[in-house]
């Protein structure tokens, strides 16, 4: 079994459970958007197994991908400076930071000005999704920091 059939089938399982764990709450409503997002996780994980399926059918052996970690290291060091970092800027300015950062870094383009600007706007852009998500929609409180 290769890894990407390990994947979409692992991601298949837990957000089957997850959905199940949050209609099976004693108030389902509270549990609405972990439902939603346990939903398109599932539907994700269906699109790498059928990606997978249709990739592999007619050859024998698929070719692994190559994987190296040196690669996931720096989002994985923005993972655990998040929290810490969240506290003093606060949540917005700190998951725009981040954002951009891992935008950054793995945007196939070179650095120019254009590149750079084009940037900061999808970053711009993904955190006013999330602010009208969490603040307006939802109504939660998020960590406060410098801005918001």
């Amino acid at each position: 079994m290769n890894a990407d059939r390990v994947t979409g089938s692992s991601g298949l399982v837990l957000a089957v459970v997850l959905y199940w764990l949050g209609s099976s709450a004693s108030n389902p409503d509270a549990f609405l958007f972990p439902r939603l997002i346990s939903i398109g996780m599932g539907l994700l994980s269906i699109a790498i197994l059928v990606s997978t399926e249709r990739r592999t059918t007619g050859t024998s052996h698929p070719a692994l991908p190559s994987f190296s970690w040196i690669t996931v290291i720096p989002v994985l060091l923005g993972f655990f400076a998040y929290p810490w970092a969240m506290e003093t800027m606060g949540f917005y300015l700190t998951a725009f930071a981040v954002f951009l950062f891992i935008v950054s870094l793995y945007a196939p383009d070179p650095y120019s000005p254009k590149a750079i600007a084009k940037r900061v706007a999808v970053s711009a852009a993904f955190i006013s999704v999330i602010y009208a998500i969490f603040a307006l929609l939802l109504r939660v409180q998020t960590p406060q920091g410098i801005l918001i």
